[in-house]
């Protein structure tokens, strides 16, 4: 019994290690600032692909539908987009949906990072105020 309670703790331990904790939502602002990268898009495709070093990659193509900040040089996005989950802490997007992504261009120019504990979410589930916001801070 007692190596039963052991083991059930040591899953639990293990578990909570691996789990991505994030704190309250950060403002609109805080996530303006930290991201390079943020914009109004559907998600047309996804596939992904094990690198060597284990990390999961996910390929989305989009439907891009407004850019409010974008670290591109052009100021264009791709469609073909690559979001790296280096951690649990990754977003993974669902195909023919629609979301307002705040996400960090690394390396490759069609290479990103987004979070769970970004402002990240479904269209549909964002306020109109936030929008709205994002377009003055676009100017």
């Amino acid at each position: 019994m007692k190596r039963l309670f052991s083991i059930l703790f040591l899953l639990l331990i293990c578990q909570k290690s691996l789990a991505c904790e994030c704190e309250v939502k950060q403002s609109v602002k805080v996530n303006w600032n930290a991201s390079n990268t943020i914009f109004v898009g559907k998600v047309i495709q996804r596939s992904s692909e094990v690198k060597s070093d284990g990390s999961l990659i996910f390929i989305y193509e989009f439907q891009i539908n407004t850019i409010y900040k974008s670290a591109s040089r052009n100021k264009k996005l791709s469609e073909k987009m690559y979001f790296h989950i280096k951690n649990n802490c990754g977003y993974v997007f669902e195909v023919d949906r629609e979301y307002l992504i705040y996400a960090n261009q690394s390396g490759n120019s069609n290479s990103f990072e987004c979070s769970i504990c970004s402002r990240t979410d479904i269209l549909k589930n964002i306020k109109k105020e936030e929008l709205s916001y994002l377009k003055k801070l676009k100017k």
